[in-house]
């Protein structure tokens, strides 16, 4: 017992001191050793999902297990290297009435802003809505749920979550979100829409901040876009008869790389800051 006691305790003060050196580094290498320990994290899952133990729904029980992974290491690591007692609250998961209220908003306006867009496309001609089977309607609808929820959660808390609060621990917060910012659109794409994406990224910083550093409004927003274009693209419910440039309607049918998408996002961004409860004390949000 005396050998396992002292093991423990000589284990733990190495971590102390590897934690006290990692965070001691610039940001720029705490996001590399961050990224590097990841895959040592997710080797069990991918040596057992490669020796065939995972079998019964493949890569996709193999992500249904290192999604929740990945969230679990990104609140460790803020134990751990950061010392927080709750990691999750400080990168901006806060459960509240604010939060739920933020969540909703985001929801709805993600939603309109890029829904609307197809509307008036159809209405001017620019796209032709096609008959979709119910069922199939249903089916899309419930996938691009799933699909919004994963990816606005998943995203905002590595992104406007993690990075941001690891990055603006060096530089002040909008350097930080600038940086963020950048490097979300590069992560995505280099094609036609990274101007979209760095247009989503700016809106998804401002809402962060706008509503004191929590993310409930962005995963809303974020969940809202991503729902809209899946449940389009998922139903097969849109043709374009290319009546107008692609790039006024989205290049390659991506709303993210077209005119009108692309100034709907900017609508939505600006009416953001124009409602008076987001910014004031009520709604939560810090001055600074």
């Amino acid at each position: 017992m005396t050998i396992i006691r002292l093991t423990v305790v000589r284990s733990k003060a190495l971590l102390q001191r590897c934690s006290g050196w990692v965070r001691s580094r610039s940001a720029w290498l705490r996001v590399l050793i961050f990224l590097l320990i990841f895959p040592l994290v997710c080797l069990p899952v991918w040596v057992a999902s490669w020796l065939g133990w995972l079998p019964v729904l493949g890569d996709t029980l193999t992500i249904a297990i290192l999604y929740p992974l990945s969230v679990l290491y990104i609140g460790v690591w803020g134990k751990w290297i950061h010392g927080r007692s709750h990691p999750y609250r400080v990168l901006g998961l806060q459960p509240s009435w604010v939060f739920c209220r933020g969540l909703g908003l985001g929801g709805a306006v993600g939603f309109a802003s890029v829904f609307l867009p197809f509307w008036i496309e159809g209405w001017l001609g620019w796209l032709e809505w096609q008959p979709v089977e119910p069922g199939q309607l249903t089916i899309a609808f419930a996938n691009a749920i799933a699909t919004a929820a994963a990816v606005g959660f998943g995203e905002e808390l590595l992104f406007r979550g993690w990075l941001l609060e690891e990055l603006r621990l060096d530089w002040n917060r909008w350097v930080a979100g600038a940086l963020v910012t950048g490097i979300y659109a590069l992560a995505h794409t280099w094609g036609p829409q990274l101007l979209g994406l760095v247009l989503v990224g700016t809106i998804l910083v401002e809402a962060k901040y706008l509503t004191g550093n929590r993310l409930g409004l962005g995963i809303g927003l974020h969940a809202g876009w991503v729902f809209s274009i899946a449940w389009v693209n998922i139903s097969a419910w849109v043709r374009y008869p290319e009546a107008v440039p692609n790039f006024v309607t989205g290049i390659d049918g991506n709303p993210l790389a077209g005119i009108v998408g692309l100034s709907s996002l900017a609508i939505a961004g600006l009416a953001l800051l124009a409602l008076p409860k987001l910014a004031n004390d009520r709604f939560g949000a810090r001055s600074s």
